[in-house]
C-alpha cells in the first residue's frame, strides 16, 4: 500500500510538534492516520500525495508565487493531456469538422493540450491539416502532429497502438473530427483528480473510440491492444478495454463520462 507522510511537508500545519491539519484540505480526502516521528506527532495518508513538497521546494518559487504557495502546487499537478484526433473522410466537408473538434480542444476554459496527434488515411490532405494545427495552437504550448495511416484498422481501437509513439506522459484523450470534445474537460478532470481527490485510470469511450480517456502509463503497461506477455505461461490478447476490467475490483478507477461531474 502507498501511504505519504506529512511530517517534511510545507502544507501540514504543525504547532508544539503536533500536526492540527493540512493547508490543502487533504487529510480527510485521502484517508489518514496518527503517527509520530523525532517527538513530532503528525498525519500519514493513506495514498500518494502529490501535492507534498519539502521545505526546499519554496525556494523555486518566485516571490508572487510564495505568497499563494497553495495555488502554486495546484498548477504543477494539473493534469497533462494530449489528443488523438481521427480523421473521420466520410462526413462530407470533412476539414470543416476537424475543425469543429479543433476548436473545442484549443478553447478549453483552463489550461492547455500537451498535444494532438491528427490520424488521417489521405495524403493529400495533410497539408491543410497542418496548417490549421499551426493556426490552432501555440507550438510553445502544445506540440503538433499528424500520422499517415496507409491502411486505416476495421476497429479503429487499433489506431491509438499506431499513435502511441508520438504519446507523452499523461492523459490521452481519443475522438474524431466532427465530435464535440467538452471545453471544461481539463478543468473538470483537474477538478476530480487534485481537488475532489478521486481515483482515476481510465474514462470510458461514450460511442466507438470517442470519448476513451486513458493513463498512457497504464496503456503501456498492459501494452494498449496488443498480447500482454506476462510470463511464460501466462498471456493476454485481449483488446485493451478488455484487460482493464481485472483491475477495477473496487470500481472506483474506470468511469463514466457521467462520474467525471463536478458540478
Amino acid at each position: 500500500m502507498v501511504e505519504t507522510t506529512c511530517i517534511n511537508c510545507v502544507f501540514a500545519k504543525i504547532k508544539d510538534n503536533k500536526q492540527h491539519g493540512c493547508a490543502l484540505n487533504r487529510l480527510e480526502k485521502l484517508g489518514s492516520r496518527k503517527e509520530e516521528t523525532d517527538g513530532v506527532e503528525h498525519y500519514v495518508v493513506s495514498r500518494f500525495c502529490n501535492t507534498n513538497r519539502p521545505e526546499k521546494w519554496t525556494e523555486s518559487l518566485s516571490l508572487e508565487e510564495s505568497l499563494q504557495a497553495d495555488k502554486a502546487v495546484l498548477e504543477e499537478v494539473r493534469p497533462r493531456i494530449g489528443f488523438l484526433i481521427y480523421l473521420d473522410h466520410s462526413k462530407d466537408n470533412t476539414l470543416t469538422w476537424l475543425e469543429s473538434t479543433l476548436m473545442d480542444i484549443r478553447d478549453q476554459t483552463e489550461s492547455f493540450a500537451r498535444y494532438v496527434i491528427v490520424v488521417n488515411e489521405k495524403v493529400e490532405y495533410n497539408n491543410e491539416i497542418h496548417d490549421m494545427l499551426q493556426l490552432f495552437f501555440n507550438k510553445e504550448q502544445t506540440k503538433t502532429h499528424i500520422l499517415q495511416l496507409l491502411e486505416v484498422p476495421e476497429n479503429k481501437i487499433w489506431i491509438i497502438d499506431e499513435a502511441f509513439r508520438l504519446a507523452l506522459n499523461g492523459w490521452l484523450y481519443v475522438t474524431s473530427s466532427g465530435e464535440n470534445v467538452d471545453r471544461n474537460l481539463l478543468k473538470n478532470l483537474h477538478e476530480h483528480l487534485n481537488l475532489k481527490l478521486q481515483r482515476l485510470s481510465v474514462v470510458l469511450p461514450y460511442s466507438g473510440i470517442n470519448g476513451l480517456l486513458v493513463q498512457t502509463a497504464l496503456f503501456k503497461f498492459l501494452n494498449g491492444n496488443k498480447t500482454k506477455i506476462w510470463d511464460e505461461d501466462k498471456k493476454d490478447s485481449r483488446l485493451f478495454l478488455e484487460k482493464i476490467k481485472d483491475l477495477n475490483e473496487k470500481e472506483d478507477c474506470i468511469l463514466e463520462w457521467s462520474d467525471i461531474n463536478v458540478a
